[in-house]
């Protein structure tokens, strides 16, 4: 590939020239939009809203939080309605939300309209060199600079710096990088009255804020103000902003250099912040490309962009951990291919496009002003098993009938990352059949109560605490024709060091200071083995999870239900909780569609405990089963087989202890398999 040409942001006699685009590019987009109208089309319909309406921009800073926009009841997004700033509809339950803080909400919608409006406004000016896009992008970056001095600083949501316009930092960083970017398409139309006063009193003002707001921590929301107050920065070709936002401590370099784990993951293991660090580090690559501050060609980068893809599930969606919502899990949802492979030539990066394409037009911005002309041909992806011990912690088994076994024992995170050390998601014929939930909207109700909590994920809970920060460490992986082996621990002792990154404590040290929790995972073809060991210096009571997709079906008539079985969260929004007290072998059948999970238990001083828990959304709900005891040790030995129809693999299971030693037994219609683990 050429080397990346650095260009000056302004020409010789000392008038500004587009720093985002050469003369050269502008050309080419005006040319292919002629031959290829399609991207105008999707520009106009992007912006229709508001070239076709007055604008609405509110003369103080009310704008609320994005993510309280949700349904209370149900957890999901309420539907927004242009015209209706003050009702606001769950599209689910129907139920219409008013005041606050659903009305401000609106109102970060409404931000978002228009500086997305006067960016894209300002492409379709470069593609049709057509004045009246220029104007009407001009129009509301003129409307926003008399307001944005003005409005008042505000937003108090965990986490968080406050805003201006917005209610947190985050959100004021992408509000200014997007007209940022809007003027400098737009610059050669602005008289030098105009420019002067959008620089000072909304890019430069806004950039002060962010530079005041930046926190010292590795986060992604600081790589977003960074990139938005370098983008600034080139445009006034300021180098104190420059140095703040790209060379100092916690800027954009330091940020790449010290929050990428060993395997290329982002450190918040979120796969969803991994991608959106990763879009808002190329918010300012893409914009500084063709300038001597682009690190475009720094090795992580690349690393980054390829580390991801090897966790695609068998459905070609990223799976679900930590914080993360449905829709981040949808690999069209990451708009950085296109620049990633224009730049890195990467033939994974080419494979997973031509996935991406397989459902929707090649007709985006990303693709007409960041990627290649023509995809060149590419062959199907391969999706492999996966194991890191060092970076991420993230064990990936695979197998036939599209089985997706995923077992995380790596560090903690952060802010983002969840209290689910030694935790495992399951899938079969491309179905959630023991599901991470992720979470929701981070302003709705329950994803402090419900979500982000240990009980709510498949792995041990101690006192109905959240399991405090640890590290988790991989022992023995051993892999053969025959099985995966992954044996894991989790220690809590005075060796932990947190991530550099500020946390909220909502864990509890006590009830895991000193314990000591080891998984071993062992995937055969048709089905895997989990032997849980707890051990505490103090008596516990300790909680084995695991919840799942779909219907129990062999529910006991023996069992016995629980009347108010906690009051703590998660556990207080089970219902219908009952318990078993079974001794030896119990299987527990479940029933998704038209495949069957059967889960074989060795119960032994332990309770069965089978509740209905919130589900996604959370007004449907899922069952669980929870294997709980009273003790300072305990071993949970469990044996996971699914079947689809009557196609049954797995004919019986037989589990027990002899001496110091668990020996099981899986039968097949051609075989039986004998496995021995050390109790301990």
């Amino acid at each position: 590939m050429e080397a990346l040409k650095v260009k000056s942001s302004y020409n010789s006699n000392g008038g500004r020239r587009m720093i985002q685009f050469t003369h050269q590019e502008i050309e080419k987009f005006r040319e292919k939009a002629k031959q290829d109208p399609r991207i105008i089309d999707w520009l106009l319909e992007q912006t229709e809203l508001v070239r076709n309406n007055e604008l609405k921009i509110p003369d103080a800073g009310i704008a609320n939080w994005g993510l309280y926009y949700y349904c209370s009841e149900c957890s999901v997004e309420l539907t927004f309605d242009f015209d209706k700033p003050t009702q606001h509809e769950c599209p689910l339950c129907k139920k219409v939300h008013t005041g606050e803080p659903f009305d401000g909400a609106w109102w970060r919608s409404i931000h978002e309209l228009n500086y997305t409006a006067a960016y894209y406004l300002g492409l379709l000016y470069v593609c049709t060199a057509e004045s009246k896009y220029a104007e009407a992008s001009k129009n509301i970056l003129l409307e926003y600079a008399k307001r944005y001095p003005g409005y008042e600083v505000h937003g108090d949501i965990p986490y968080n710096g406050p805003g201006k316009a917005n209610a947190q930092t985050l959100c004021e960083a992408i509000f200014i990088r997007n007209f940022a970017y809007a003027y400098d398409l737009i610059s050669d139309t602005l008289t030098q009255k105009e420019k002067e006063f959008i620089c000072q009193d909304l890019l430069l003002c806004g950039a002060k804020f962010l530079t005041e707001h930046r926190q010292n921590q590795l986060h992604n929301h600081e790589v977003i103000i960074n990139a938005a107050i370098g983008v600034v920065g080139l445009i006034d070709d300021n180098k104190e902003l420059l140095d703040f936002a790209i060379y100092d401590d916690y800027g954009l370099i330091y940020q790449l250099e010290h929050g990428m784990l060993a395997d290329g993951i982002w450190f918040e293991c979120s796969l969803c912040y991994h991608f959106f660090a990763l879009q808002n580090f190329y918010g300012f690559e893409r914009f500084a490309v063709h300038t001597e501050h682009s690190q475009i060609m720094h090795p992580n980068y690349r690393k980054m962009v390829k580390a991801a893809l090897k966790f695609l599930q068998p459905n070609y969606k990223f799976p679900m951990m930590n914080d993360t919502m449905d829709y981040h899990t949808e690999l069209n949802e990451y708009n950085l291919y296109e620049f990633s492979y224009k730049i890195f030539r990467e033939e994974i990066i080419l494979k997973v496009m031509h996935k991406v394409y397989e459902n929707e037009e090649r007709n985006n911005i990303e693709s007409f002003f960041y990627g290649v002309d023509t995809l060149p041909d590419a062959s199907p992806i391969e999706l492999d098993d996966y194991h890191d011990a060092k970076g991420s912690g993230t064990t990936i088994v695979r197998g036939e009938d599209n089985q997706f076994l995923l077992f995380r024992h790596g560090k903690y995170g952060g802010e983002h990352d969840h209290y689910d050390r030694l935790s495992v998601s399951y899938m079969y014929k491309n179905q959630n059949i023991i599901p991470d939930l992720g979470t929701t909207g981070y302003g709705a109700f329950y994803h402090y109560e419900y979500f982000k909590n240990t009980g709510t994920h498949n792995t041990v809970m101690l006192n109905e605490e959240n399991q405090a920060p640890c590290d988790g460490k991989v022992s023995v992986f051993e892999k053969t024709k025959d099985y995966t082996f992954v044996d894991a621990k989790a220690e809590w002792n005075s060796n932990y060091t947190m991530p550099d990154s500020f946390t909220i404590c909502q864990w509890s040290e006590e009830a895991y200071q000193d314990v000591t929790m080891r998984r071993r995972i062992l995937k055969a073809e048709n089905y895997w083995i989990d032997i849980f060991n707890v051990e505490s210096p103090k008596e516990k009571t300790i909680d084995w999870i695991m919840h799942f997709n779909g219907e129990q079906i062999n529910r006991s008539t023996q069992e016995t239900p629980i009347e108010n079985f906690s009051n703590k969260k998660p556990f207080k929004y089970l219902k219908n909780v009952s318990f078993v007290d079974a001794v030896g072998l119990t299987k527990t059948t479940y029933k998704l569609e038209d495949i069957t999970t059967n889960v074989y238990s060795y119960v032994d001083g332990s309770q069965m405990i089978y509740a209905q828990g919130p589900g996604k959304p959370t007004n449907l709900y899922i069952p669980y089963m929870i294997q709980r005891a009273q003790a300072k040790e305990k071993v949970f030995i469990n044996v996971i087989t699914s079947h689809a129809n009557d196609d049954i693999i797995i004919k019986d299971v037989k589990i027990q202890i002899i001496k110091d030693e668990i020996v099981i037994k899986v039968k097949s219609d051609s075989k039986t398999q004998e496995h021995r683990f050390s109790l301990k």
